[in-house]
């Protein structure tokens, strides 16, 4: 009888013990890495002709844009339907950043690195083709993988009929190479989209 309850004792303690394991491993599984965001995503390399290149997280209904115009070289344009948001890349080389620095030189510039100078020029042009508009402080974040990056955003209309939009940038270094990504979403749904947006940049790890 002893044994018969000992057995049935261990029984109880065993199936306790699976039923909680499967559950944990049933969270881990099912954890949401966006809160608004569609959750199907894959984490996409991008690699340059330089031999440079990075992995960053999006989700899969970012596709390819191929005849949209919306950042400044317009080289790596991407759409997700289901939002009505984009999502681009610019790599800009040592020439590139060069020629910006000696373009974009002023004495309101001149204190600040090339990181800073490419976004302010970045900002400016986007600003400049929006009729009403405000621009944010420019702020620091860092990737998991330790990344620096620099981010800030413009949100604006691009005609005073037009609904205002949310342009949110980041730029980043990797060797003597620049790159600023851009989410463009309703100025409305930014509420909504920023922290995903922040979990996407902060995605990024080099190659």
């Amino acid at each position: 009888m002893k044994t018969l309850t000992l057995r049935s004792t261990l029984f109880i303690l065993l199936s306790i013990l699976v039923f909680s394991c499967g559950e944990d491993e049933q969270t881990e599984s099912e954890k949401e890495l966006f809160k608004y965001l569609p959750n199907t995503y894959t984490e996409r390399q991008f690699k340059f002709d330089s031999g440079n290149g990075f992995y960053i997280t999006l989700p899969d209904c970012y596709q390819i844009a191929r005849f949209r115009q919306f950042s400044i070289k317009n080289d790596d344009n991407y759409h997700c339907q289901e939002n009505q948001s984009y999502f681009s890349i610019d790599r800009f080389s040592p020439s590139d950043i060069d020629y910006y620095d000696k373009y974009f030189n002023t004495d309101s510039t001149k204190s600040r690195t090339s990181q800073e100078k490419m976004l302010k020029y970045v900002l400016d042009s986007r600003a400049s083709n929006l009729e009403i508009h405000s621009s944010s402080i420019f702020s620091e974040v860092k990737t998991k993988s330790g990344l620096k990056m620099i981010v800030a955003a413009v949100k604006g209309s691009e005609t005073s009929y037009s609904n205002p939009l949310y342009y949110q940038y980041g730029i980043f270094s990797i060797d003597d190479e620049l790159y600023v990504v851009q989410f463009i979403v309703n100025d409305g749904d930014i509420s909504f989209f920023h922290e995903d947006i922040m979990t996407i940049f902060k995605s990024i790890r080099l190659i």
